[in-house]
């Protein structure tokens, strides 16, 4: 393993840490401490999903056209960094829909981009080692979403939403750090013997928009479940279950402590499973994960949930990353940006579906829907893959 690969793996645990610092807790600031309406936190997620695609793909783009990689990841960290520290210091409203609609969603990047920065590491590799890779990269992502939580049993006497912007804005700073003391490699920053023009570039871009509609889509749909997970969660832990906001955090971590192993267990299973036919394995699970956290009706209701989605997250989110990016496997700036046209559309979706009951509270009703939802993002992929091979 290069020195490299290394800093990338080190990368990725600090853009865990900047997520899950705040992601679990966004709908419970909102809603409950900012007092945002429902209506609104819709409308600020939904418009903060397209400001992010359209930021992801013009950084991807640039990545794949253009040297210095590491800068850029330099950039993001230190940019996502000081917008999340200053809602940490200030606290204000205005603050916190900037962090939402920019300051955020470049944490997302930020991880596709070490995503993207680990592929080209890995060009010449075979594809098992290649999986492999990416299975370790999000083995530490997620193992970020179990220690992030532990901050508030060491700082128990801080406000626990600053605190949880202020650690996110910590590891983002100090991953920017990182990439500006790392040395330029031959994969990442070197030019490359075919490198990609950039009318070429936009050609590409506008043909996968057209010929990888419906994985993309579907996709995205899938990860428009851990959005909804995120949205629903908190509401029903605190307002309808009568639980902490620290209790968010820790039904996150004991989620994602029960991930790490199958993260691992899913990739190996990649020799016997297609990928489509993981995915649709996947949708089914989070299905079944939404339904019984509409019928949870206690906190240990809550936690039993956790464990389907586990086996769900693990068998999904991992695989969509290497899945997306096979989609384009010779560009792994702009195929690792489809990760972000993903994410686009799930948030799209989760914002679409959160909406209807968003001022009646009833989030039993949503976590139903999204149960439907989410089911036909795995099954779109499935059939577009038996149609495509034939």
């Amino acid at each position: 393993m290069t020195g490299s690969v290394r800093t990338v793996y080190v990368g990725l645990f600090l853009s865990g840490i900047a997520s899950a610092a705040t992601a679990p807790y966004l709908s419970t600031v909102a809603l409950d401490m900012l007092q945002i309406t429902g209506g609104t936190y819709s409308a600020i997620v939904f418009v903060s999903g397209i400001l992010s695609v359209c930021l992801s793909l013009a950084i991807g783009w640039a990545s794949d056209v253009v040297s210095g990689r590491r800068i850029i990841i330099a950039t993001l960290g230190m940019m996502a960094g000081a917008g999340i520290a200053a809602f940490a210091i200030f606290g204000t409203v205005s603050l916190f829909v900037m962090c939402c609609l920019l300051f955020l969603p470049m944490t997302s990047i930020l991880t596709q981009q070490l995503f993207g920065y680990l592929r080209s590491e890995s060009l010449g590799l075979d594809k098992l080692e290649i999986e492999n890779r990416n299975a370790r990269g999000r083995t530490l992502f997620a193992t970020a979403w179990v220690a992030a939580p532990g901050i508030f049993l060491l700082l128990p006497a801080i406000d626990p939403s600053r605190l949880a912007f202020a650690v996110s804005a910590f590891a983002c700073i100090v991953a920017a750090l990182l990439f500006c003391s790392v040395g330029s490699t031959k994969t990442s920053n070197a030019p490359r013997s075919h490198k990609p023009s950039h009318s070429g570039s936009l050609r590409s871009l506008l043909r996968v928009s057209v010929l990888l509609m419906i994985p993309v889509a579907g996709c995205g749909i899938l990860r428009a479940a851990p959005r909804l997970q995120q949205i629903l969660v908190g509401p029903i832990v605190t307002q309808q279950l009568h639980g902490a906001f620290s209790d968010i955090g820790y039904i996150a971590a004991f989620t994602a402590l029960i991930e790490l192993p199958l993260i691992l267990v899913w990739g190996r299973s990649l020799r016997f499973i297609s990928r489509p036919a993981m995915l649709l394995i996947g949708s089914l699970l989070f299905s079944a994960y939404f339904v019984s956290l509409a019928l949870a009706s206690s906190m240990t209701a809550v936690y039993v949930s956790s464990v389907i989605l586990a086996f769900a997250t693990s068998g999904t989110l991992s695989i969509t990353i290497s899945y997306l990016q096979n989609l384009l496997p010779d560009r792994p700036g702009l195929g690792s940006s489809l990760i972000s046209v993903a994410n686009c559309i799930g948030v799209a979706v989760a914002a679409l579906t959160f909406a209807p009951f968003s001022e009646t509270g009833a989030f039993e009703d949503c976590a139903i829907l999204a149960a439907s939802v989410v089911a036909v993002g795995g099954v779109a992929i499935w059939v577009w893959d038996k149609r495509h091979l034939r």
